[in-house]
């Protein structure tokens, strides 16, 4: 556990090649025939929609898909989450042991979260959807193309799409006047840290982190694995991957 993984082994035969096979040039991220980022072997009424990322694409460096403004409003969100967070103090205290059940049950909504996130920006559109295709679509299609690109990301990188998800959880949070709106507190802090387990489950994790994966208690790098294998259609959660089993169960993601 925390070891870098070897993804090249759950690649298509075809694109473990020196620059695939013929005729297998990547358009885009997001497109393997240039086609709106359907990929071409996609079929079937499950997979018409779905954006199949190509792993032989050009990968360009992490930072290059952050621009220097994006970057900005991502450090603003960091510290910006930071703050309103540290506004909750007296409602933690007040809420005393009931944080841990509240923690435990917003702990299982972040990770769907994370799932449903996850799942729409690999299956609809591509890296050129106006705003969130260079800024985030992309950075998921990238993930695919080069798994371990997450740990080379800076702190802001990593986190400032999460903290700009949690930013209207957090303000909801503080407008409502009720003990139970530290729940909001919980979801928007896990929110923010789902990033940096996910990285974790690629390697490079501390010792007790890579502990709490080998017992199941975070995102792992063998459940994630499964994710990683084409066509990167199942495992989403990436917060704990707690529902993952449940979701797979419920046929979840087919469903939508």
């Amino acid at each position: 556990p925390g070891e870098p993984l070897d993804l090249r082994a759950h690649l298509r035969p075809e694109v473990r090649l020196l620059g695939g096979a013929p005729g297998s040039a990547a358009k885009s991220l997001g497109s393997c025939d240039g086609r709106a980022g359907v990929g071409a072997a996609d079929t079937g009424h499950a997979r018409a929609r779905r954006a199949v990322p190509c792993e032989n694409a050009s990968v360009q460096p992490p930072s290059s898909l952050f621009t220097p403004a994006f970057k900005r409003v991502e450090l603003a969100a960091c510290l910006l989450a930071v703050g309103l967070a540290a506004l909750y103090g007296p409602r933690v205290l007040a809420a005393g042991w009931l944080n841990l059940p509240i923690a435990l049950l917003m702990l299982l909504a972040a990770d769907l979260v994370s799932g449903v996130v996850h799942w729409a920006c690999d299956t609809w559109g591509d890296e050129s959807t106006p705003l969130l295709g260079p800024n985030i679509i992309r950075s998921f299609r990238e993930h695919h193309t080069d798994p371990l690109g997450i740990t080379r990301h800076s702190f802001v990188e990593a986190n400032g799409g999460p903290a700009l998800g949690a930013l209207p959880i957090l303000v909801v949070g503080l407008l409502w006047a009720s003990p139970a709106s530290v729940a909001l507190l919980w979801l928007a802090a896990f929110l923010f840290v789902t990033n940096v387990i996910h990285g974790w489950a690629h390697g490079g994790a501390p010792r007790p982190i890579r502990w709490l994966q080998s017992a199941g208690l975070v995102l792992s790098p063998r459940h994630h694995a499964v994710h990683h294998r084409y066509p990167h259609d199942k495992h989403y959660c990436i917060t704990v991957g707690w529902i993952t089993p449940l979701l797979d169960r419920v046929q979840f993601w087919e469903r939508l």
